[in-house]
């Protein structure tokens, strides 16, 4: 039985759910398997859970993850989705980077300014400025 199989069985399938999709994009680097499997559980059953929108969002676009073509509208749907659940900083940011990727320099920075006006501490908001002036910050 597969690790996932069997933190499902013990009745966590949010938790399985998101660990399996981290095996395939992270672990196995399956981008196009994560992907497909992305597109089952972002509606389905991690749909109100914002933090793991975030994570699949985050991962999709994040260049050290490898992929050359992320799948945007995918990595939209859930960061947006894990917005309108929770506006805190770390999925302002994504958001704001998945805009930044499909074009939208406005919104990214707007939404980038957002995410770093809540940032926690000084140190998130150090490690956010890079992004902010990729965007359009002057």
């Amino acid at each position: 039985m597969s690790t996932t199989n069997q933190i499902a069985k013990y009745g966590d399938p949010e938790f399985a759910a998101i660990t399996h999709f981290k095996v395939l994009a992270e672990d196995k680097k399956d981008y196009a398997v994560a992907c497909a499997y992305a597109k089952v559980i972002v509606p389905g059953v991690l749909k109100n859970m914002a933090g793991a929108l975030n994570t699949i969002a985050w991962d999709l676009v994040d260049p050290k993850n490898g992929s050359t073509t992320p799948d945007l509208d995918l990595a939209l749907r859930a960061a947006t989705r894990a917005a309108e659940i929770r506006r805190d900083s770390d999925i302002l940011d994504t958001l704001a980077r998945v805009c930044f990727l499909r074009g939208d320099r406005e919104t990214a920075l707007k939404l980038g300014k957002e995410a770093y006006a809540k940032a926690p501490t000084q140190e998130v908001k150090d490690q956010m400025l890079p992004a902010l002036k990729q965007y359009g910050l002057s």
